[in-house]
């Protein structure tokens, strides 16, 4: 009977101290959780991962350590396969009348693409536990097909705006794991990694009336077309180190650091830029010295770089996770992600 309350006692210190973390974290940590809703990548690598919005660094077991942190892939299942994926959505915002003036129209649209995620893991047949993995991935920065438009009332003044962005990441990943003892586990990975990034930009602006100088009564019109093109691409390796400790079956803390190397890179923008003057009927008149107004076909910047970033990010993250009860994990992260350098 002592046994049996002594344990009694035990369990419910036990459940009074899990509440009392719980009610803490709840008051520290009561605003909505919007699951990495504006991170350095908009696509979360794993499908655990996903679920507790990328703060996986305390955990990083599965091949999805090998993004988060290769140190927790010492703590994994003997084998696991995981595939995850992001489906395809648009949207569309129109808006009739914006900045208080009621004649002009507003279209904002935007688009993202498929991205996936799959990797493996199995556990070597040694004494120590050693673990390897794979994972390929793509991380989609941004993808956007955006339209903005306005006019005058009188139909005479249009401005069509359209810009195209994107901008991927693909990796193809290995990494390893070593469990030293049961509360310690380091690991290492090296991704060969493809950045790729295009814009295109597309203007169609009309201006007017103006007075024609040489026609008095009549009216000239400005109509100007403008593009530009950017785009850049990185190649190069990314290693990464990393540390998991769980002293317990409550608690676990993770440490791990990625560096990417450049190995190719290159960059080319194109701008060109064309306005001419118009009659009332939007005919083009063609040069002449006798109008106010600069008149240009074809006005043409190209620039290339060879070398346009220095430097890539490399990145810092520190991550906690509490299992407070069964079924129930609460994860916390910190990540550092240092500058370009161009």
């Amino acid at each position: 009977m002592k046994i049996k309350g002594t344990m009694q006692n035990k369990s419910c210190k036990k459940f009074f101290f899990t509440n009392i973390i719980l009610f803490c974290l709840h008051i520290l940590f009561c605003f909505p959780s919007y699951a990495d809703w504006w991170h350095n990548n908009s696509f979360i690598m794993g499908g655990r991962p996903a679920g507790m919005g990328g703060a996986y660094t305390g955990i990083a077991t599965g091949a999805a350590g090998i993004y988060y942190n290769p140190g927790g892939m010492g703590f994994s299942p003997d084998l696991q396969l995981s595939v995850s994926t992001t489906n395809y959505y648009t949207s569309t915002i129109k808006q009739q009348g914006y900045l208080s003036d009621s004649s002009t129209g507003f279209e904002l649209g935007d688009a993202d693409l498929l991205n996936g995620y799959f990797g493996g893991i199995f556990r070597l047949d040694t004494e120590t536990p050693i673990f390897l993995a794979f994972a390929i991935y793509n991380k989609d920065y941004v993808n956007i097909d955006n339209v903005v438009a306005s006019y005058s009332s009188d139909g005479k003044n249009k401005t069509r705006y359209v810009q195209k962005t994107s901008s991927t990441e693909n990796e193809y990943a290995f990494g390893g794991a070593v469990r030293i003892n049961p509360q310690w586990s380091i690991g290492a990975s090296i991704a060969f990694f493809d950045i790729k990034y295009s814009e295109v930009q597309n203007a169609n602006i009309v201006e007017g009336p103006f007075d024609d100088p040489d026609n008095p009564g009549n009216q000239l019109y400005t109509y100007e077309i403008w593009n530009y093109t950017s785009s850049f691409f990185v190649r190069g390796i990314e290693g990464g180190l990393g540390v998991a400790y769980k002293p317990n079956d409550y608690i676990s803390f993770g440490l791990s650091g990625k560096y990417k190397f450049i190995m190719a890179q290159g960059a080319d923008s194109t701008y060109v830029d064309n306005q001419v003057i118009t009659n009332s009927n939007f005919v083009p008149l063609g040069p002449s010295s006798t109008y106010p107004f600069n008149q240009y076909l074809n006005k043409s910047t190209i620039k290339e770089d060879d070398r346009p970033f220095g430097k890539l990010p490399s990145m810092l993250r520190f991550g906690i996770a509490l299992y407070p009860l069964e079924f129930q994990t609460i994860t916390a992260d910190i990540a550092y992600y240092s500058a370009n350098q161009e």
